[in-house]
């Protein structure tokens, strides 16, 4: 029984072994397949971890970059503040410009003015005593004061004018006594 047993043991074992054989090339080919996706899994991790490092890097960039950006446009805004503070001085020192231009222009004219007014003004009365002035030449008697002439016009007229009503009433009456 010894050999037929053992014969049946090694028939058994062979059949477990063509049994096993496959068993163990799945069981292989599963560790090898787990070794591939542990490798790849190992290498989507590294590169997924190169890429949160690469995204972190980024991000640091973009928020650097952001802060650069805030203290531009900060540096922008202040530079128009200035530029507006200029902008107002400028107005500000054009119009005492214009204020002390037209301040000078105006002391000017009333200087002037006053030395204008410090020379006597003729009044309409000088005016009439000089047109009146009597001149020598034109003087019917060589009177120093116009109101003298214009006497001497008046009594002139007035004396012309009763010689003709006196010739006229000589002849009236000469006519009306014929």
């Amino acid at each position: 029984m010894n050999l037929i047993e053992t014969m049946n043991i090694e028939k058994n074992l062979n059949e477990k072994e063509e049994i096993l054989n496959p068993i163990q090339q799945l069981e292989q080919d599963y560790q090898k397949k787990i070794g591939t996706l542990q490798k790849k899994n190992l290498m989507q991790t590294e590169l997924i971890q190169k890429k949160d490092t690469t995204i972190a890097q980024s991000v640091e960039t973009i928020a650097s970059q952001q802060k650069m950006i805030e203290k531009k446009e900060q540096k922008i805004e202040e530079n128009q503040r200035t530029i507006l503070q200029k902008d107002r001085r400028i107005v500000e020192l054009e119009k005492e410009e214009r204020l002390s231009q037209w301040k000078s222009t105006r002391i000017t004219d009333l200087e002037e003015e006053v030395d204008r007014l410090k020379e006597p003004e003729e009044t309409w009365w000088d005016k009439m005593k000089e047109k009146f002035k009597p001149k020598p030449k034109y003087s019917c008697y060589g009177s120093s004061h116009w109101w003298d002439d214009v006497k001497s016009v008046m009594l002139k007229g007035l004396l012309g004018t009763g010689f003709a009503l006196a010739v006229f009433w000589g002849v009236y009456k000469l006519m009306t006594s014929i």
